[in-house]
């Protein structure tokens, strides 16, 4: 039986599960690593011949938390700043993104409930003019329901509900 070379080898799709596992793990052990190890910052670069391309620089506080965050496009140039901010539980507030000229673009505010539940997320222009807001609710579990959101004038724009099933 001849194999289609467009279809993977079953070697190459083992790698590919393995890698896709240790990358989850990996992202899931990142707030513990960086705490541990004391890192204060990571800059991604891109090596292509001689070319070094800037890809990304992330910024974190004692806590481990990502407290800035720059981005660049293909050919290494800068795109944009984002800045956030954390209560007292680690849970994001705010989500500042600025341009080349420290201009801020937008701004994001969340809030949660008592069980650290985001309940309400909102998005501004540079202005603070609402552009949209969205609102989250939970069942008894903590598990999300229901994402809703709406204009700047609170009319619903849409409805996205949740559904689990259980062993």
């Amino acid at each position: 039986m001849k194999l289609n070379s467009n279809i993977f080898h079953p070697r190459q799709l083992v790698f590919i599960v393995l890698l896709f596992f240790q990358t989850g793990f990996m992202a899931a052990q990142k707030k513990k690593q960086i705490t541990k190890n004391k890192i204060q910052s990571c800059t991604v670069t891109q090596i292509s011949g001689k070319k070094k391309l800037f890809d990304s620089k992330n910024t974190y506080n004692q806590a481990g938390l990502l407290i800035e965050e720059t981005n660049y496009n293909d050919s290494g140039v800068f795109i944009s700043t984002k800045k956030y901010n954390y209560n007292k539980h680690g849970d994001l507030i705010t989500e500042q993104k600025f341009n080349l000229q420290n201009q801020m673009l937008e701004i994001r505010t969340m809030k949660y409930n008592f069980q650290n539940q985001k309940v309400e997320e909102m998005l501004f222009n540079s202005k603070f003019r609402l552009i949209k807001k969205f609102l989250f609710s939970y069942d008894s579990k903590g598990l999300k329901l229901e994402k809703k959101t709406f204009d700047a004038q609170n009319h619903l724009l849409s409805t996205k509900k949740y559904t689990y099933t259980y062993y």
